[in-house]
């Protein structure tokens, strides 16, 4: 299995802001990533904010310009490195399909493992109306997560993606129950569902 292959922490600022077009042009309206492309217009801005960031810093050369083309360019690397796990599920590891990303692609050693699906699915107290803090077991071969809502018509809704074992979901009433499930995502494709939970937004 191919892997997708991105050090952005070696990239050069203008290497870096045109590296992030170059995803963002290579993406759009490609099929392949279709699920992918509200992560675009983000990783566009960002990319521009350090192209005009890059200039400022250059030509005026202050303290001022220099900390903000480091938090531009701290940006573009958090929207890069989120991207590279979705993709590699998305690419189905075919090399191919990594390329037409944008990304470089290194030859995986051996195959991935399949992530478990997760469990110990709870919800934690807050203050905040509105708000549902959920959190889980996950696994070390999950590189993100999708958390699915069934709504009234009995079709399910993705209201939350997560890198992490845990989630906040907002716009919820307080003491009502919500079906909810949540499935992981990796390098050897995607869990099965967790199992179905009713749980009481606090």
């Amino acid at each position: 299995m191919a892997k997708v292959k991105c050090n952005v922490a070696r990239m050069t600022t203008t290497d870096l802001y045109v590296f992030g077009l170059h995803l963002v042009g290579s993406m759009t309206d490609n099929p392949v990533y279709a699920e992918l492309q509200h992560l675009l217009p983000p990783l566009e801005e960002a990319s521009e904010d350090l192209r005009i960031a890059a200039v400022d810093a250059a030509n005026n050369g202050g303290r001022r310009d220099h900390i903000h083309q480091r938090s531009c360019v701290a940006k573009v690397c958090e929207l890069i490195n989120d991207l590279v796990p979705r993709v590699q599920t998305a690419s189905g590891g075919d090399e191919a399909n990594i390329a037409s990303a944008g990304f470089e692609v290194r030859k995986g050693r051996g195959p991935s493992q399949t992530p478990e699906t997760p469990h110990s699915v709870h919800t934690l107290l807050t203050p905040l109306t509105g708000v549902m803090l959920l959190r889980w077991k996950g696994h070390r071969h999950a590189h993100y997560y999708h958390v699915e809502m069934q709504r009234n018509n009995g079709e399910w809704e993705v209201v939350a993606t997560s890198t992490r074992c845990g989630v906040t979901i907002t716009g919820v009433d307080s003491g009502k129950h919500y079906t909810l499930r949540i499935i992981s995502f990796g390098t050897g494709g995607r869990s099965a569902m967790s199992k179905i939970m009713l749980l009481r937004a606090a």
